[in-house]
């Protein structure tokens, strides 16, 4: 895979996937303008280009204590309700590990899952906030990811 530029925008880039029928993707940096927005195109396929995004939640807070599974039922319903489904990883959470300070933390999380048309950072921004509040955490980890469905 090969990562170019385009002159004509400074956010976009051209992704050439190697191969014998090989499709040129455009794909858009994660530098969007708070006011910008991208909205979904095709590819040389014809294939819809969507993005995913994934929200990362721990199963517990700070002090060891469970969350409970109202609190992710609630938010399953709003980003279903709001984005038209959802795809929530609850019954089998993942295991992060990371360093911090010489220590080894480790975190159990269950994952989130959205396909849609557009981009609005703002908006996700603003659910990373709030998220952040409701689970009591100091940081949530909200990333998506361009995805052409076959």
């Amino acid at each position: 895979m090969r990562w170019q530029r385009r002159p004509d925008s400074k956010y976009s880039a051209r992704c050439r996937i190697s191969g014998a029928a090989s499709p040129s993707v455009q794909v858009t940096h994660a530098a969007l303008a708070d006011t910008e927005r991208l909205t979904t195109t095709t590819n040389t396929f014809g294939a819809a280009l969507v993005h995913l995004f994934q929200i990362l939640l721990p199963v517990k807070d700070h002090t060891g204590q469970p969350f409970a599974q109202k609190d992710f039922d609630g938010l399953k319903n709003e980003l279903a309700t709001e984005h038209g489904g959802v795809t929530a990883c609850l019954q089998s959470p993942a295991e992060g590990l990371w360093r911090q300070a010489g220590e080894t933390e480790t975190d159990h999380i269950v994952i989130f899952e959205v396909m849609t048309e557009e981009i609005d950072l703002p908006r996700w921004r603003k659910r990373r906030a709030e998220l952040e509040r409701r689970f009591r955490q100091d940081k949530v980890v909200i990333r998506y990811l361009p995805l052409a469905l076959v």
